[in-house]
């Protein structure tokens, strides 16, 4: 948990989106009480703090949502004191985008920049859709509220009934381009419903929460809508952001049909509100933190727990590691161990190798094993290449090519020629992950987004990762080429050589928390192991040479943790504040990190 500094002193916020490169936004003021009231939307990064986004003219503004290409929306009072919808980014700041000066906010925007929000028309509220071509169109008529856009357009709010322009009962609505809109109703039995639309992925999943009972049980209902499973309502749950892989959160944590999971809060806490989470479970709100005779907002970020998948070798196996508690997973020593989400459910599977004897196999949601493949691949990577939250396996099996597994179901052959190497990254930042692939003699190829191959050298690697290394949303890809030593690969365009020497070990992660990927490379003996950050440069931390490296942000507090084999000397962790420590005093064969909890 990261409890976001205050804009100034003594000042309260709390955050209302995040994307999925950790950026986020929402609402810093002034105390409680204290006059003049000010209002001010930021955004939040590791790197920058909190930054004041500015406003239309008065001193009143709050951003509600964030793409990944880091545009904000929100709204902020004029001169006039009239509240209007803003689109603010890094390159134009903020911009009145309301139409004929109408009163509006704006609540979410996709990845393709186009916003929902509420405008008043003829002094009634409508939701509307906007594009930087168009301008303001309503999607439904009067009383309605967009509340929240997936990257499909699909735009999820509410409204009162279509015919009589009245705003109560207020119902959930969804509108696609394709289709237009759909009232979807209400379960039967809840009358006089205020629904209040929070939240909606890339999946079509709809989150939000029904206000209509607070006068008379004191309670609201939470739910969630999708076209597969209809409504399903919660009594101790109320949803306010939903991710691509099913996990909503709010007042807690919860995937429908799975246990309330407690996010946790800040010493001295009364209440908390998580108002959304991004594609890796990264989750950011508020929480109100007693100071002395009072109480205080604060902004939070809750990132999730990473556990270790270690194996021992043959007698041992494969353990888990949480925290300080250790469980065995399988009593056998398999090849490799590659961590991947196949279902979608927020949680990492783990992929294990037993070799030509038993072939490969899935442990699902940590409780059901599940052969894949009677034969033993050479590579095994994943990613999420079609983008719909479940990770497809991609693997090497000799003398068949390169398979991928898709979507926990059926296989598809991706190419005839056997790979040295694999690793999957999203290059482009568009869609879902691509597929690296040493095809040898051929050279360094990439399957990009799904669907077509593209050349990017034609020497074949001695090593390779991706890693998104300056924290822009498009990852890198690492080059250890044998005669021309190490090499970056930057945004999917151009070459940089990084060192001449070739490492031994290569592993990228965010030890400092600054939302972006750092490098920590082992050089072997003589040298040593090394770290390399982006405009930072080159810091030793240790002269021995390693069996193998993963990072883990095992503690979640926003920085990973470097997790290093020293072979005989066991398994060592390095911590955020330069401490070195014992985990494990065994020789382990191999390390993975991962949810696994």
């Amino acid at each position: 948990m990261i409890d976001l500094p205050p804009m100034f002193e003594g000042w309260e916020a709390c955050a209302h989106a995040i994307n999925d490169r950790g950026q986020v936004v929402g609402l810093a003021m002034t105390p409680f009480g204290e006059v003049p009231m000010r209002q001010r939307a930021f955004i939040w990064t590791p790197a920058g703090g909190m930054v004041d986004l500015g406003n239309l003219g008065r001193e009143e503004s709050m951003a509600w949502g964030i793409n990944n290409a880091g545009q904000v929306v929100g709204e902020s009072r004029t001169q006039n004191y009239e509240s209007r919808a803003f689109l603010w980014s890094p390159a134009t700041g903020m911009v009145d985008i309301a139409q004929s000066g109408s009163v509006s906010q704006a609540r979410d925007i996709n990845d393709a920049g186009v916003v929902t929000g509420s405008r008043q028309v003829s002094g009634s509220y409508r939701a509307f859709r906007w594009t930087a071509a168009g301008g303001m169109a309503d999607v439904r008529g009067p009383v309605s509220f967009g509340g929240a856009i997936n990257d499909a357009g699909l735009i999820a709010g509410s409204g009162g009934p279509v015919a009589t322009g009245q705003p109560l009962p207020r119902h959930p609505f969804v509108w696609t381009p394709e289709r237009g809109l759909e009232n979807l109703g209400w379960p039967t039995g809840i009358a006089n419903a205020q629904v209040d639309v929070e939240g909606v992925s890339n999946t079509g999943q709809v989150v939000g929460v029904d206000s209509s009972s607070v006068p008379i049980t004191g309670s609201f209902t939470g739910f969630s809508w999708s076209a597969l499973s209809g409504f399903v309502t919660f009594a101790d749950f109320f949803p306010y952001g939903v991710n691509d892989k099913g996990l909503m959160v709010g007042t807690g944590a919860k995937r429908v049909g799975g246990p309330l999971m407690d996010l946790g809060a800040l010493p001295g806490f009364e209440t908390y509100l998580a108002r959304d989470v991004n594609r890796s479970g990264v989750a950011t709100g508020c929480t109100r933190v007693r100071h002395g005779d009072t109480y205080r907002t604060h902004a939070i970020v809750w990132r999730p727990r990473a556990d270790l998948a270690v194996n021992f070798g043959p007698g041992l196996g494969v353990w888990r590691v949480a925290g300080s508690d250790w469980s065995q997973i399988h009593g056998l020593s398999p090849e490799s161990v590659t961590a991947a989400d196949v279902d979608g459910n927020g949680l990492d599977d783990l992929v294990m190798d037993f070799g030509p004897a038993y072939g490969v196999w899935l442990w699902l949601n940590h409780a059901t094993w599940m052969q894949l493949h009677g034969a033993s691949p050479t590579e095994v990577a994943a990613g999420d290449l079609d983008g719909n939250g479940k990770d497809e396996l991609v693997l090497n099996f000799p003398g068949q090519g390169v398979w991928i597994w898709r979507n926990n179901s059926a296989w598809q052959h991706l190419h005839g020629v056997n790979a040295q190497r694999l690793s999957v990254g999203n290059l482009d930042g568009v869609n879902g992950d691509d597929v690296i692939v040493d095809l040898q003699g051929m050279g360094l190829w990439v399957f990009m987004n799904n669907s077509a191959w593209k050349l990017l050298h034609g020497q074949s690697p001695s090593r390779l990762l991706t890693g998104d290394l300056d924290g822009n949303g498009k990852d890198e890809v690492v080059i250890d080429f044998p005669s021309l030593g190490l090499w970056i690969y930057w945004n999917n365009t151009t070459y940089e050589p990084l060192h001449a020497q070739h490492p031994v070990q290569m592993a990228a992660g965010d030890p400092i928390g600054a939302a972006k990927a750092s490098l920590v490379l082992d050089f072997g003996s003589g040298m040593g192991i090394w770290q390399w950050r982006h405009q930072t440069g080159w810091a030793f931390l240790h002269p021995a040479a390693s069996a193998g490296i993963a990072l883990a942000d095992r503690d979640a507090n926003g920085k990973d943790e470097i997790l290093v084999n020293f072979g005989a000397s066991g398994l060592w962790q390095y911590s955020d504040t330069g401490v070195w420590t014992l985990i494990h005093g065994t020789r382990p064969v191999g390390l993975v990190s991962g949810m696994l909890h």
